[in-house]
């Protein structure tokens, strides 16, 4: 159904990108979820040094004191 929808709306670029798809789909998908895995780790150390703000050190040094 997709494959009859591409080739309506793209006409024979549709049958070409589905033809290419279905012949390199490991290749994409490894490609596709190595960036979402390298985005996500990069959000993740970015936000690990992000500086805390006014509040948030104050809070911080209210448990360190107790």
């Amino acid at each position: 159904m997709v494959e009859t929808m591409l080739d309506f709306s793209l006409g024979p670029h549709g049958r070409f990108l589905s033809n290419l798809y279905n012949e390199h789909q490991l290749i994409i998908h490894t490609f596709v979820i190595g960036i979402v895995i390298g985005n996500l780790v990069f959000k993740r150390f970015k936000k690990r040094k992000a500086p805390l703000n006014d509040n948030e050190q104050s809070s911080v040094n209210e448990v360190r004191s107790l």
